[in-house]
């Protein structure tokens, strides 16, 4: 996208709330795959829970600095705060990875075909908390979301047995 630059990347309701903000201030904003990830969030790739926004290059700076201040008009910034890396300081997955891993994991649960990432996703989920001490902000739902997985297993291996049975 010629004369586009994206100037934030994260989860489609934060996109949206920073989106409708910029809108207000009368920048042009755009998403792309915005409809496409409302409906199907896999279909758009490796990483379908994320999107991205884009303002035109030259309102980028003004766009910055409008997501910098807080509702109060006070000049804090709130989304320029470097974070420390995780793999400098010696953990091995960081808050945002768990919480990525456990995004990922309940989203993989609810579509039929999809159960075996959900148990892909679950199994690591359990290995990135246990390691790095760190846990999603929906634990529970995540734990529920896995034990789902196992739930569609079991379905899917009774499909198996009773159509190899009927015979």
């Amino acid at each position: 996208m010629d004369g586009w630059v994206a100037i934030f990347s994260g989860p489609m309701w934060e996109v949206e709330l920073k989106k409708s903000r910029l809108e207000v201030e009368g920048i042009d904003v755009f998403i792309p795959d915005a409809s496409t990830k409302i409906i199907d969030p896999f279909v758009t790739g490796a990483n379908p829970l994320t999107c991205h926004l884009w303002v035109r290059h030259e309102d980028a700076p003004t766009a910055n600095e409008i997501l910098a201040l807080r509702v109060d008009g006070s000049d804090e910034e709130t989304a320029a705060v470097e974070p420390t890396d995780p793999k400098e300081a010696g953990e091995l997955w960081s808050q945002d990875e768990v919480e990525t891993i456990a995004r990922r994991a309940r989203w993989s649960t609810f579509l039929t075909l999809t159960w075996p990432l959900a148990l892909y996703y679950g199994f690591l989920y359990l290995a990135a908390s246990k390691q790095s001490g760190h846990r999603a902000s929906a634990h529970k739902l995540t734990l529920f979301a896995f034990g789902l997985g196992f739930g569609w297993l079991a379905v899917t291996l009774f499909v198996i047995w009773w159509l190899v049975t009927r015979s």
